[in-house]
């Protein structure tokens, strides 16, 4: 493909967002557990971002670019890696907490590499394109999953072991299971993941309807919006579809009452309504029997490790018991009270249970002044995607930035029931919507103070030297 590939550049920035949400990796220092970064892994998507990286190297460097994009919001997220750090340094657990400090940088250097990357209107459709082929991949992945009922042996992009698998989907129901339901994680892994990745990028391709892209892609996206409704469904996360109604109604009550909205797209909009209420009925099936015959244990044990996260925290307010070791903390805190009861209970560490929680994740590990970074940097954010939608520069942008919004509502809402962001692939795919947000941000700041940004030639291309969009 790169060597068919007429523009180059053009080529990096396509693998960057597909490979991104995909676990293709090898790994190093393996330390087996839940919560947080198990590994030190070199990934299929870096190879994408050194390429991009060299690229903004050359143009820095021949004058092409000047002033590097270095957003404040990243702070927020440095800061918490700085605290990270400081567990390596005074431990006790200095190895973990350097698996997901190396994680966290490789997320910062995304996020800057995907910011200062993507200064054209172009790229912008490019980025939101490979997002919903991503969409259109994994919600086709979950459709054959369910259809077979079974496990694809599709391990090494990211797809749960058959065995995972089938303990998740017989866990679902308990003892109250009439038969075996499958429940459906694509390629992200668990369901509960594929289902906050389908709620917090859907409300994109939503959007992007609304804006004036041509009519054949405006079909594309709306299949694939309607593929990824079906796969959400399918994958019976109850937090996943509340997070979802969420960003929908958040999205179309924008809509409906934008200056500059309001009055476009009105049949686009119910269009989209009807279909997805269409949809939904159409699966109701599963959904009455999800809500009703499912297994009580799942949301007491969410409860249950809510309150032991609580109790570390309070033990340790300031800085917490350390970055990425939560799992070795916890059993003085259980009903397992020692190390060796919760040894007793489980097959091995990887299966140590983590609080599906992520702010109280982060409260337990980083103490209060972690949590303060991590609320500081997500609300930074939402408050820079809704200062966007007030931004109406440009329609396509404009939309996409509402879609984000929405989409981060989503993610903030099921942080309440998981920990999305903590897990490689899904932690890169926030950080590409983050990127995407900030980057909006950047071209209506740029554009309007009328700056040009020269691009240098690709190879098989004209000159591209142009205005931003």
């Amino acid at each position: 493909m790169l060597l068919a590939c007429g523009n180059v550049r053009l080529f990096f920035l396509w693998g960057l967002i597909l490979t991104a949400p995909l676990e293709l990796n090898t790994s190093f220092v393996v330390i087996p557990h839940i919560g947080g970064a198990a590994a030190i892994a070199i990934d299929a998507v870096d190879v994408f971002i050194l390429g991009l990286l060299l690229f903004l190297i050359r143009d820095f460097s021949q004058g092409y670019r000047t002033g590097v994009r270095i957003p404040k919001v990243l702070y927020w997220w440095i800061g918490l890696g700085f605290l990270g750090f400081v567990t390596m340094v005074i431990g006790p657990m200095r190895a973990v907490a350097g698996l997901e400090v190396f994680r966290m940088i490789k997320l910062a250097l995304l996020f800057l590499v995907i910011l200062n990357e993507v200064v054209r209107l172009k790229q912008f459709e490019t980025v939101v394109a490979a997002l919903m082929i991503s969409v259109a991949l994994q919600s086709i992945i979950a459709l054959l999953q369910y259809s077979l009922n079974l496990n694809l042996g599709a391990q090494i992009l990211g797809e749960v072991t058959e065995a995972a698998a089938e303990y998740t989907s017989r866990a679902t129901y308990g003892n109250n299971a009439q038969g075996f339901t499958y429940r459906v994680g694509g390629l992200i892994g668990h369901p509960n993941l594929l289902a906050i990745f389908l709620a917090m990028l859907m409300p994109i391709g939503i959007t992007t309807l609304f804006s004036g892209i041509k009519p054949k892609y405006k079909f594309l996206i709306a299949i694939t919006v309607l593929m990824g409704i079906a796969a959400l469904v399918l994958t019976l996360s109850r937090s996943g579809w509340i997070a979802f109604m969420l960003a929908f109604v958040t999205l179309m009550s924008v809509s409906f009452t934008h200056p500059k909205l309001k009055r476009k797209y009105v049949f686009a909009r119910l269009f989209i309504i009807v279909s997805i209420v269409v949809m939904v009925a159409a699966l109701s099936g599963p959904i009455y029997k999800r809500l009703t015959q499912s297994d009580s244990g799942a949301v007491s044990f969410r409860w249950e490790f809510m309150e032991i996260a609580l109790e570390m925290a309070v033990d340790k307010p300031l800085l917490g018991h350390g970055l990425n070791s939560f799992v070795w903390h916890m059993p003085p805190y259980t009903i397992w009270q020692s190390l060796a009861g919760v040894q007793n209970n489980f097959d091995s560490i990887a299966d140590w249970p983590v609080v599906h929680n992520i702010y109280l994740l982060v409260w337990s590990e980083q103490g209060t002044l972690g949590l303060i970074l991590f609320l500081g940097f997500y609300f930074h954010l939402m408050r820079i995607a809704l200062r966007g939608i007030r931004t109406y520069k440009e329609p396509f942008l404009a939309t996409v930035n509402l879609g984000c919004f929405a989409g981060l509502i989503a993610l903030g809402l099921d942080g309440l029931a998981s920990f999305f962001i903590r897990n490689g692939n899904c932690g890169r795919v926030f950080f590409i919507v983050a990127a995407l947000v900030v980057a909006i941000q950047w071209w209506h700041r740029e554009n309007g103070t009328h700056l040009i940004v020269k691009t240098p030639p690709e190879p098989g291309s004209a000159d591209l030297a142009e205005v931003p969009g």
